[in-house]
């Protein structure tokens, strides 16, 4: 490349013996072709002289803006700020100054944009929804970690692909190109590899048109399962609190017809009201235990024994287990850690599962309680040779209302509650809870919670002893 040093040289050149040829022209003619030989000399003379001058001039100048182009070259290569810039008070100093004022303006804005560019890409990272940006022809721009999650994609693999392609659903198709097409804010739901998901499409506006859209996903599974089951368990409520109201009624309404002048028929049914308004009672109350539970926070619970929660219900128990009648085995350490569970909780553990093995163990059986010490928690066994539950019906049995055999639970007067209840309980001081049946065999249950250090863990039953605990039988 030519250096601007020659190019000024060679201009002043060109200039200066175009000069001395117009001059030595006039002369010519003026001088009618005679001209003075001395004074031809003396022309190319200053024109030699001046040669270095000019040289001298066009160098400077060249060194001047070649320095100033190396200096600005950092600017253009890795955006820093350019340094040793030459003060000068001509117009290249001005120059100067000015690339460096505006080196360093640029340089903050792009510090500025980076912050803004971070802080975005950190929301977005950070957000539950997921969110997806949309060219103008519905290709992938960008997609953050939650949309990631929810669509099962990794966002390397999906940049520059169409959105309907990687999510096959014709309504999400039409609601893509409405938006890009007419710029109309946008909701769909679909169902996506076993979830049910929402998005809500926006168009990216500007002054050409729609040249994008942001899709924001939500994952609405959990929701649509928790309005399913809510949906279920007014039905179940509806339908438990009918069936007993409707036998009240109608007993009631047959008294009101005459019925009541027979004291035969009227005790009948003045007890049958009566049962049926306990049931009522106790489906009310469970109903407000489970709510209870449900909205009680951990730090609300209490500290008590496994013997003091029994005794507390000791005496209905015993007096279930005489009307069967069935064997009530009570094995129980006396040296127990207190465990991190309020008295009336524990107790409605033990209540409700010893309750439901007495009532469907047959006449002659054996239900049994057994309470022992595992180093952290308590590990309680209940048990019964009741008629056991099949195995497909395990899974459920701690939902709400669900019954094996509905016709003899609502016999025996079981709400549908306590084993939710019990669930709730152990679930609530971080316990476990499990079940093992097999039909005709019977049913155990079993029950870990949380306990103070045990002192003293139980040892090899060696007989009828004082440290070992009291085995009782009712």
């Amino acid at each position: 490349m030519l250096r601007l040093k020659w190019k000024l040289t060679g201009t002043y050149l060109v200039l200066a013996g175009f000069a001395l040829f117009l001059a030595g022209a006039g002369l010519t003619v003026e001088t009618k072709g005679q001209l003075d030989t001395q004074l031809v000399a003396i022309l190319l003379t200053s024109l030699v002289l001046t040669l270095p001058l000019a040289y001298f001039l066009a160098r400077n100048l060249n060194n001047r803006v070649d320095e100033l182009r190396r200096r600005t070259k950092s600017l253009v290569s890795d955006m820093e700020s350019p340094k040793g810039l030459l003060e000068r008070s001509d117009e290249l100093g001005e120059l100067s100054e000015n690339v460096y004022l505006l080196s360093r303006r640029l340089q903050s804005k792009i510090r500025e944009v980076s912050r803004e560019s971070n802080k975005t890409v950190a929301i977005l990272a950070s957000m539950l929804e997921g969110v997806a940006v949309l060219d103008h022809i519905g290709r992938i721009v960008m997609l953050n970690r939650s949309a990631s999650t929810m669509l099962s994609l990794r966002e390397d693999e999906v940049k520059n692909r169409y959105l309907t392609d990687l999510i096959r659903d014709p309504g999400l198709g039409e609601n893509v190109r409405s938006v890009l097409d007419k710029g109309e804010a946008l909701e769909h739901e679909f169902a996506f590899s076993g979830r049910i998901l929402r998005v809500l499409m926006s168009p990216v506006s500007a002054a050409q048109g729609v040249n994008g859209a942001v899709a924001v996903f939500q994952d609405l599974t959990e929701m649509r399962n928790l309005e399913q089951l809510r949906t279920e368990f007014v039905a179940n409520v509806s339908h438990e609190l009918r069936t007993p109201l409707t036998s009240i009624k109608g007993f009631v309404e047959t008294l009101l017809d005459g019925a009541a002048e027979d004291p035969r028929v009227r005790e009948r049914f003045l007890n049958i009201i009566y049962d049926e308004t306990r049931r009522l009672q106790r489906l009310i109350e469970d109903l407000l235990a489970l709510s209870h539970l449900e909205a009680k926070r951990r730090t609300e619970v209490g500290i008590t024994t496994a013997a003091a929660a029994y005794d507390r219900v000791a005496e209905v128990l015993d007096k279930l287990a005489r009307a069967k009648p069935v064997e009530l085995s009570v094995e129980m350490s006396q040296d127990l850690p207190e465990v991190e569970m309020g008295e009336e909780l524990l107790s409605q553990v033990f209540l409700n599962l010893l309750e439901n093995g007495i009532k469907y163990t047959s006449p002659g059986g054996k239900v049994w309680l057994k309470v022992e010490c595992d180093g952290s928690g308590i590990y309680i066994e209940i048990g019964d040779t009741g008629p056991g539950i099949p195995q497909d019906s395990l899974p459920r049995i701690f939902e709400r209302f669900y019954r094996v055999d509905r016709a003899r639970s609502r016999e025996m007067g079981g709400t549908g509650l306590g084993l939710s209840i019990v669930k709730h309980i152990v679930e609530q001081v971080r316990g476990r809870l499990q079940v093992q049946s097999e039909v005709g065999e019977g049913t155990v249950f079993t029950v870990w919670v949380p306990a103070r250090t045990c002192q003293n863990n139980l040892a090899e039953d060696d007989g009828e002893t004082d440290d070992r605990g009291e085995e009782k039988t009712r």
